[in-house]
């Protein structure tokens, strides 16, 4: 209880909920002012009986507003109990990290990439670089990665070969790739499916062939990633009875 208002006694979540759906001009005031704020709350509630007194309750607008605002506090409440409602269990969360491992799984590389065009035009200046066909580029990055697999140089063969700029820059150092990131399907398949110290490649890409050097190679344990797991199925189900629910509406135009 926070105070006494014609009476009744009030709470101070009752008094939250005045605070929050005030002004924002007016919350400062009464969040600084505790008799204010009891003010406040006793001069809506006398509005308040005044109106039920008059029956406005039942009137348009009225009635269909406190119809609406009722339907949206049920319809908060329930989404809020809904979902504490929800579980999920241990051999659940594991389940999932074993069937899709990769997610969890993260590679640190090294690059050359050789583009190509499908009809490269010639070149104006013969001293400059060629455009390479696609059969061009795959045979270069072939013997590259033969080379690669003898033992040659990765950061030498960046540097001569790879068109990546900012890679080149940084010895071909391409970053980190994880299972989640946003990168094609066929890069993170095969990258994170090789161990420290492979060469991985060449891949193609429409706008060009990629080869890898995996130089770490990583994959999160279940018990670091349990508690996200958890909280990723819980809201997974939690999408799932809502589109369920939204989906049972029957919707007729007039």
């Amino acid at each position: 209880m926070i105070g006494i208002v014609d009476g009744v006694k009030v709470t101070a979540a009752e008094l939250q909920h005045v605070v929050t759906s005030s002004a924002p001009a007016l919350q400062e005031t009464l969040k600084k002012n505790p008799m204010e704020l009891l003010r406040y709350y006793g001069f809506i509630q006398r509005l308040a009986g005044l109106a039920e007194a008059a029956k406005l309750d039942q009137q348009s607008p009225q009635r269909e507003r406190l119809r609406l605002i009722r339907m949206q506090i049920l319809a908060e409440g329930q989404l809020t109990a809904g979902y504490s409602q929800l579980d999920v269990m241990p051999d659940e969360q594991r389940k999932y990290y074993d069937d899709n491992r990769s997610r969890f799984a993260s590679a640190k590389v090294k690059v050359i990439y050789l583009p190509f065009m499908a009809n490269p035009p010639k070149p104006v200046d013969p001293k400059g670089a060629k455009i390479m066909s696609e059969a061009e580029a795959l045979a270069k990055a072939e013997k590259l990665v033969r080379e690669l697999r003898a033992g040659a140089d990765f950061v030498a063969l960046v540097k001569q070969h790879s068109e990546h700029a900012e890679s080149v820059a940084k010895d071909g150092d391409f970053g980190t790739i994880r299972g989640v990131d946003n990168y094609p399907e066929e890069i993170k398949k095969a990258v994170l499916g090789a161990k420290a110290g492979a060469i991985v490649g060449p891949l193609r890409l429409p706008n060009g062939f990629y080869i890898f050097r995996v130089d770490e190679s990583d994959t999160q344990t279940y018990e670091q990633v349990k508690s996200d797991l958890y909280t990723e199925l819980k809201d997974q189900r939690w999408r799932a009875w809502m589109d369920k629910v939204r989906s049972s509406v029957e919707i007729k135009l007039p």
